[in-house]
């Protein structure tokens, strides 16, 4: 049974637009959270506004030095590797070392 095309595209679509409904959704309650928590604390708005900036956040902070697109490539699979090895097993980050 072959699906449909059009089909599959809007159900993409309309997932899509759930995700991201939920991430603004997501993005508002925690503003307005961290914005009552440090007001309550301190009164001041300086530091909420700080911690909320979304612009000039590292992506992987452990990771700035990694440049080659083989370095990256080596830890992402080694960090999948680890974390779909066997579910007992506590689950760890590699870290190149010298990184920390």
């Amino acid at each position: 049974m072959k699906v449909d095309r059009k089909e599959y595209r809007k159900e993409i679509f309309n997932l899509s637009k759930k995700i991201r409904k939920n991430i603004r959704r997501d993005r508002k309650t925690r503003r307005m959270k961290t914005l009552e928590n440090y007001i309550s604390r301190a009164g001041g708005t300086k530091k909420p506004f700080k911690e909320l900036r979304e612009h000039n956040k590292e992506w992987m902070p452990k990771y700035h030095r990694t440049s080659s697109r083989c370095n990256i490539q080596d830890i992402a699979t080694n960090n999948f590797r680890l974390l779909y090895k066997e579910p007992s097993q506590p689950k760890e980050e590699v870290v190149p070392k010298g990184w920390h």
